[in-house]
Formats: C-alpha cells, structure tokens, sequence
C-alpha cells in the first residue's frame, strides 16, 4: 500500500501490485493500482464499532448458531468473574446463567423470533448470582441467512433491590414508621401518613403547600428523568434519606423515607478513624 496524489494535490490511499515481464531482451515491470479509499473507510467504521464494542460498559457475548461463545468484552469478563478470555471462549452461553432452561428458552425464542428482551439470573465463576437485563437478537447477513448471536447484559441487581425496598415500604403508607409523602410533580403535597408529621412540622407544610425549595427541584429534576432521586434531611436529630420516586403516568411522586442516622454515624466514624 501507498499514497497516490491527485492532481488537485490531495492524496489518497491505493493499492500496487508489480510484476516483472520479460520479452526478448527487454525487461518492464507492470503495475496494477487499485484505489483502496472505500476499502480505508470502510476498515476505520468497522475499528471503531469494535473499539466501541470492546470498552462498552454493557456485557457483550457473540455465540455461534450452536449457541457456543465466540467473543465476549471486558464487561463481560469482569462482571461473570473471569479473567481471561480463554476461559469462556467456546463454552455454551447456557452454562452462565443460574436457570439453564430458561437460558435455553431464550436461546430457541431468538431463532424463533428474531430477538428477545427480558430479565435473567447470571451465574459468576464463584456460583453467586446477579440480576441481568438481557438484549439478544439473531444477526443475519445480507441473504438473510443466520450467522451468529448477540447479546447484550446489564448489571440490574442494585435497581432490583431497591425496586423491593420501594414495594415494601410502600405496602402500608399508613401504618410504615418510617415517612411516607406523595408530592405533584411540582414539590406540592398530596399526602402524608402519621411517620411524616415531625418532618411537616420541621418545614411548616401541609397538604397543598410545596415543599421546600431544595427537595421541590429534587422532586422536579426526578419526575423530568424519569428515574428516582435521593436527598438526605436532618430531622430531630436523626438523618432521613428520602427517595424521590417518580410516576410518570400518574404525574406525581412518591417519597419513602429512611432512617440512616446509624449509617451516617459508622460512615463519620470510618472517616475519623482513616484521618
């Protein structure tokens, strides 16, 4: 490979090959150039969608139609464990899931279907498990024939867990003793149960007042995102963190509150000792 140069003076990337030719007593050499600018650009997309695949955060499998693994990126090995690629390559995609046949359901929807997404248990090298957001689909090529699987996963155990603790204090608002509040989308109060008085006497709120500036931009900030917000309130000389847990649908949010006056205690504790 070499640079030619246009005439209008730019260059581009070309391709010789030279063969020497004998005829008689004289000797030439010819020359085949081809320009390879569409060969060029084509490699450099196909670099940086590796490149992207390779450091994306989201766990990246590629399996053959057998089901067996074929690649997988860094996520991957760091989140099922692993530490060399080695030690995954070739092994069915089935056995790092906790449920093997649900794993296998997945495996005959794709070639079903096309594509599925849903929520499965992943199986680390150490036998722990985590919860996984899955996006898989058949990749076909241009004649439509199946050539291999894809899939993504994303890490959902922390979001799970708090999805649990949401439901259960949310179980019965009236009765929790910890702070229940429902807010409009604006910082208004909607409702408050019996745990939530100190606080609505801290702020001097009452049903149909906003909130305090600070947790009503909270409140705004979690209900335009869609996802939930945590502010941390001092009230009676315990620490409240409160989670701004927005419903869209419903245009308003729920806040669950809980004591982590102990967690702030041990977490300040920590700090000293490490000075």
């Amino acid at each position: 490979e070499l640079t030619g140069l246009h005439k209008e003076g730019h260059e581009f990337p070309v391709e010789i090959g030279l063969s020497h030719v004998q005829a008689g007593d004289e000797r030439r050499v010819t020359a085949f150039i081809t320009d390879i600018t569409a060969r060029k650009q084509a490699q450099e997309v196909l670099r940086i969608k590796d490149s992207a695949i390779a450091s994306s955060i989201n766990a990246i499998a590629i399996a053959d139609l057998d089901g067996n693994l074929t690649y997988v990126n860094d996520s991957f090995l760091a989140r099922w464990g692993y530490d060399d690629t080695g030690d995954v390559i070739g092994q069915s995609m089935v056995r790092f899931w906790h449920e093997a046949a649900q794993a296998e359901a997945v495996v005959g929807a794709l070639f079903e279907c096309g594509s599925w997404v849903g929520e499965l248990v992943g199986q680390r090298q150490d036998a722990t498990v985590f919860d996984a957001q899955l996006s898989a689909s058949l990749v076909r090529d241009d004649a439509e024939n199946p050539i291999c699987l894809l899939s993504s996963f994303v890490d959902i155990t922390d979001r799970k867990q708090a999805e649990e603790q949401v439901n259960w204090l949310a179980r019965f608002p009236g009765e929790n003793p910890a702070p229940i509040l429902r807010v409009r989308k604006d910082g208004v109060l909607l409702y408050a149960n019996r745990a939530s008085t100190p606080l609505l006497d801290l702020w001097q709120v009452g049903l149909g007042d906003p909130l305090p500036d600070h947790l009503c931009r909270v409140a705004v900030e979690a209900f335009l995102s869609g996802h939930s917000r945590v502010a941390e309130v001092e009230c009676e000389g315990r620490t409240l963190s409160l989670i701004f847990a927005p419903i869209s649908e419903a245009r308003y949010l729920n806040l669950y509150g809980l004591d982590v006056t102990e967690r702030r205690q041990e977490d300040q504790a920590l700090s000293q000792y490490t000075r």
